[in-house]
């Protein structure tokens, strides 16, 4: 009985509970529980069936140009999109490590399993065997002597222990290993291709080759069939996916569009920008089409972008294949040695159902099976015998029973009380890390114990909602603090090349790093969307966590105001009409209310915007930085400045400060993070990394390749340095990258912002009103409203008030954030922390200390007017705190119940 029988029929249940425990499942190990998530899942599909344009090229050679190009823009709607939807459908119908095997296992039974298993299995670890010589074949060129003879096999025998090796180390390192491999293969082919734009000729593009040359059918049908299939190898990863239900279709979905994409656009740059003899459109001709487009600096990129590919494709088939012989052991096709798992059931509901009928699947499959039959007709008599000879031991292979004790485990109860006991828990269960994950033998007083307990978090919605994963969360925190190099600088202005340099390589160890230390630990120890609001009424009780909320809140709207106004600037620059007046007026306010939708949308949307928005802002300067190395002159970057150029240390330190704060911003996102006691630790290192590398390498690649002229190094001055380096097409992409990059910063903050405020209403500290979210989106459309209405207000200040007062009040907040950091360490030394900073006291209070001086300084050099504003906004916040008091005590208005302690305090 298939699962979708056990949703149609009307069976005992009893029957219903023997049918549950025959459908195969195979799953990851308890001993290892980390999971595959969608971004590394999508890489990995990639690389089973792509890895990059390499190998396309003899698409055009068999046919020219114009078959080319349609062959990679309608072959993926003949088989990969048909492949895909399959995979998609049964991958989320049975989640599990066999796969494929699974699928025909049920479909027909074990013998046809077993058969689906060994043709995979052969054409998986055939396919693998290519990729090491591929890898050698290109590293023959810089070393010779691995052409022939004992050095080459040696090398193929060494290359592929090391490539197996990484495997070895987990499945989530292999993932995250082809996210890099697949960036870094990709991007010598966007540089070629933007380089390749001015010189493209279209007409070239509906060329149906040279004449006189006669078309090679097969070989045009090879290469398609040989870069866009595979789609189902990842099926046999679904045991060890994260969700695979609701990820699995993702993935599918962004890897079919990516390839797509990725064979595409080069084609469509180097047929339109190079013409040569069509039979010089051999595999490999891509690195020789950079080269005449862009020099030969490109052309080995793409050959070492070539070797990455083959190690990538390698590691994704691998995976492919060592988990469905795990799956197979599961399933008892092949003996218990091959997979020493644990294994627990899971509930088969189809997630993902292709939306046809029978007959319109039937043609659905019908058109590749046409395309299967014409590959199987023109293969060899070589082919055939061998094909024959492989498929003999499955013929006298026994149809064996399949071992049920190793897909089921019995439960307790009966299934449904099961499930009822599990709706009950999952909330409370959702908060903890995954270590302490709940056992299907759990004994009612147990479960009983759970229900009684109160999770310690400050999200108080029960509707389902997406987690913010580990990429876009990387991506929020870097447009909380940076948002690429934009801004940077006025560092060089202020005070020369040098000490600029200097500053964005020191200042985050005296500042950005404890800070994000500090933000790590208290974040993974309060996971509540109150954030350092949590920490500081931990601390010192709830007036100096209402006055952190009020400090902390208003830094972030007053900073969110500036964004609109930075984004009409560059607007600006193309429609002068918004440089002033009312339509200045109006743009800004259109622009405000514009971005904040977005947000009103859902966090999950925000963060994956974000990794777009991060991606293309930071593009240009990639292609800067690229451009500018021949003409880097390092003994410019000892420069100290211009003689007779007084440096200006307040801009400098307020300039670095700007750029290198607000790491704890993110501490407010903390409860809508997908296990956030591991996921902040690993952003906030990631988009340190990220952040600093960004501001860094284009300021060595612009210091070193132009003249220095410090009075131009002003707040947009990297456009110009774009032009005088590469172009004004650069300048015009650098500009339409600071825009997007303004528009990633609004939404970061406004998202910090907004649940900061959710938070507080959850904590007690604001009105429940304030908590209130979207029935559609389920966000918090009252704490974005009010955050916007404020924002607005601020847009008309000048912007030199806005940061001076922005960094008054951040300073204060931060103050009181070490002070609560190096209480909490003291008053809760047991307290659960996840992620911990390796100090004791003395060391933390010296580790808070530096960056507390460098507060001091910037209160201590603030104007009257600054002072001023910031000591009324901070009487503001006390009112606020009593008034709210007041009307908490009259009960004019409905509060969340909170206790003098939350129910951290029960962790100690």
């Amino acid at each position: 009985m298939s699962a979708l029988d056990l949703r149609t029929t009307s069976e005992t249940p009893s029957k219903a509970q023997d049918s549950l425990q025959e459908l195969p499942v195979t799953t990851t190990t308890k001993k290892f529980p980390k999971k595959l998530t969608l971004v590394p899942l999508i890489f990995l599909i990639y690389f089973e069936v792509a890895g990059g344009p390499y190998g396309e090229e003899p698409a055009v050679q068999a046919a020219g140009p114009l078959y080319a190009l349609l062959g990679f823009l309608i072959f993926p709607f003949i088989w990969s999109i048909p492949e895909a939807l399959i995979t998609a459908e049964l991958s989320t119908a049975y989640p599990g490590n066999g796969g494929f095997v699974i699928w025909a296992e049920r479909a027909f039974g074990p013998f046809c399993g077993s058969l689906m298993g060994s043709w995979k299995f052969l054409s998986g670890v055939i396919n693998i065997a290519a990729f090491p010589a591929l890898c050698i074949n290109y590293m023959e060129k810089v070393v010779p002597a691995l052409e022939s003879g004992w050095p080459r096999k040696f090398a193929l025998l060494i290359s592929s222990l090391l490539l197996s090796f990484l495997n070895y180390t987990g499945l989530t390192i292999v993932g995250y290993a082809a996210v890099l491999l697949g960036l870094v293969s990709l991007s010598p082919f966007i540089i070629m291709s933007l380089m390749a734009i001015p010189k493209i000729h279209p007409h070239r593009w509906i060329s149906f080759g040279q004449k006189g040359v006669k078309k090679d059918w097969t070989l045009f049908f090879n290469t398609l069939f040989w870069n866009l299939n595979f789609w189902d190898n990842v099926s046999t990863l679904a045991g060890e996916v994260d969700a695979p239900r609701k990820t699995f279709p993702t993935a599918l979905l962004v890897a079919v569009i990516f390839t797509c994409v990725s064979y595409l656009i080069p084609l469509f740059a180097v047929t339109g920008a190079v013409s040569v003899d069509q039979s010089k459109w051999e595999t490999g001709f891509h690195a020789t089409a950079a080269e005449m487009i862009a020099g030969k600096w490109l052309k080995y990129w793409i050959e070492v972008g070539a070797v990455l590919s083959g190690i990538g494709l390698y590691e994704a088939q691998l995976s492919s294949s060592a988990y469905q012989l795990l799956g197979m052991a599961d399933l008892g096709f092949v003996p218990n040695f091959f997979a020493v798992r644990y294994h627990f059931v899971s509930e088969f509901l189809i997630q993902f159902r292709i939306p046809m009928r029978l007959p319109g699947l039937i043609v659905m499959c019908l058109v590749p099976s046409a395309f299967l039959v014409l590959i199987m007709a023109i293969a060899t008599k070589t082919v055939y015998l061998r094909l024959s000879i492989l498929d003999i031991p499955n013929k006298g292979m026994k149809e064996s029973r399949i071992d049920k004790h190793r897909w089921t485990k019995q439960w307790p109860t009966t299934p449904p009380d099961s499930i009822h006991k599990a709706l009950q828990t999952y909330q409370y269960i959702q908060s903890f890390d995954t270590k302490k994950r709940m056992e299907p033998n759990l004994s009612s007083s147990d479960t009983q114990h759970l229900l009684e307990e109160q999770p310690p978090t400050t999200t108080t919605t029960t509707k389902s909602h997406g987690k913010l994963a580990l990429i876009p969360l990387v991506f929020l925190i870097f447009f909380e603090v940076s948002g690429g190099p934009y801004g940077e600088e006025s560092a060089v202005g202020a005070a020369g090349p040098l000490w600029a340099i200097l500053g964005f390589l020191i200042f985050p160890f005296i500042w950005s790093i404890p800070e994000a230390l500090i933000t790590a630990e208290l974040a993974t120890a309060f996971p509540g969307n109150g954030g350092f609001v949590i920490w500081a009424h931990q601390a010192f009780g709830p007036f100096w966590g209402s006055l952190m909320g009020s400090w902390k809140f208003l830094t972030g709207v007053l900073n969110l105001a500036s964004y609109p106004v930075l984004c009409i600037d560059y607007l600006k620059l193309v429609f002068p009409v918004f440089s002033s007046g009312v339509p200045r007026y109006i743009a800004v306010l259109v622009s405000t209310l514009v971005l904040s939708f977005l947000n009103y949308t859902g966090l999950a949307i925000v963060g994956y915007t974000a990794v777009t928005l991060g991606i293309v802002s930071l593009s240009p300067f990639l292609v800067l930085t690229l451009v500018s190395i021949p003409k880097i002159d390092p003994s410019r970057w000892i420069s100290l400045g211009q003689k007779g150029v007084q440096k200006d240390w307040t801009l400098f330190f307020n300039t670095l400060f700007w750029n290198l704060n607000f790491w704890d911003s993110a501490s407010t996102l903390a409860g809508e993070v997908e296990q956030p006691q591991k996921t902040f630790p690993i952003a906030l290192l990631s988009a340190g990394v990220l952040t600093c590398l960004g501001y860094l390498v284009p300021l060595l690649a612009a210091t070193g390749a132009i003249p220095l002229c410090q009075e131009d190094w002003t707040d947009g001055y990297f456009a110009h340095v774009a032009e005088m380096v590469a172009g004004k097409w650069l300048k015009i992409w650098m500009e339409a990258g600071a825009c997007l990059s303004v528009i990633g910063l609004y939404e970061a903050q406004l998202s910090s912002c907004a649940y900061q405020v959710l938070g507080m209403a959850d904590l007690g500290f604001l009105p429940q009103f304030f908590g209130v979210r979207s029935k559609w989106f389920n966000t918090p459309w009252v704490a974005i409203l009010v955050s916007t209405v404020i924002a607005l207000a601020g847009c008309y200040m000048d912007f030199a008030d806005i940061i001076s007062s922005v960094n008054f009040l951040y300073s204060l907040g931060m103050l009181l954030e070490f002070a609560s950091f190096l209480w909490l360490r003291r008053k809760m030394p047991s307290i659960d922390r996840p992620f911990r900073v390796p100090m004791g006291l003395p060391g933390l209070i010296i580790m808070c200390l530096i960056p507390s001086v460098f507060l001091v300084y910037v209160m201590a050099v603030a104007t009257r007017t600054v002072y001023m504003v910031s000591f009324i906004l901070t009487v503001l916040g006390i009112l606020w705190y009593f008034f709210m008091k007041f009307c908490k005590s009259r009960m004019w208005l409905q509060f969340n119940n909170t206790r003098e302690k939350l129910e951290y305090d029960s962790l100690e």
